[in-house]
């Protein structure tokens, strides 16, 4: 396989109202079933509808894997309102490197 043929993307990164960065890691098939098994709706329905409790999964799920520490309640906790559009930005831009 060539270099030109391996995608490196940046990784996205997010800071939260605790003061800290944190990586998001892209989500996987397993990521996805495990959003669309918790709210019982396929994913793509639940993109387009932006309820904040499906943010802050997503955004638990996707910091869980480098985070392990990390639970809903603190995703909640450190997504304040203030950061709340920065937030989405970073999961729409995590989900389109993926």
């Amino acid at each position: 396989m060539t270099d030109e043929l391996i995608k490196e993307d940046k990784p996205t990164i997010i800071k939260l109202a605790d003061g800290k960065e944190y990586e998001l890691t892209p989500l996987n098939l397993n990521m996805m079933i495990e959003i669309e098994d918790k709210f019982e709706e396929p994913l793509t329905q639940l993109l387009d509808v932006g309820k904040v409790k499906v943010i802050r999964y997503l955004l638990f799920v996707m910091l869980k894997p480098k985070h392990p520490d990390m639970t809903e309640e603190k995703v909640g906790k450190f997504v304040t309102a203030e950061i709340l559009n920065e937030a989405v930005k970073s999961i729409t831009t995590s989900i389109g490197n993926a």
